[in-house]
């Protein structure tokens, strides 16, 4: 089973892709650089579908265990 769930958003019917499977911080953050440029939003959850990552019109938001929300540029 893996570790954390990828989706992205497809612009042209408003679907969700099927979940890409990732194991890492770092393979999560890498498929959010990689898909940004085409779709308008990426979630990241975790095995229990909780949302640990959410990238939105290029901006990567990490929501904190204190309750803050973290953003970074994409691009």
């Amino acid at each position: 089973m893996s570790q954390f769930l990828a989706y992205c958003l497809i612009p042209v019917d408003g679907s969700w892709t099927p979940p890409v499977h990732l194991e890492t911080a770092e393979e999560c953050f890498h498929y959010c650089l990689m898909h940004h440029v085409w779709t308008p939003e990426i979630r990241v959850t975790d095995a229990e579908d909780f949302l640990v990552l959410h990238a939105l019109k290029g901006v990567l938001k990490c929501p904190m265990p204190d309750g803050t929300l973290k953003e970074w540029p994409l691009g």
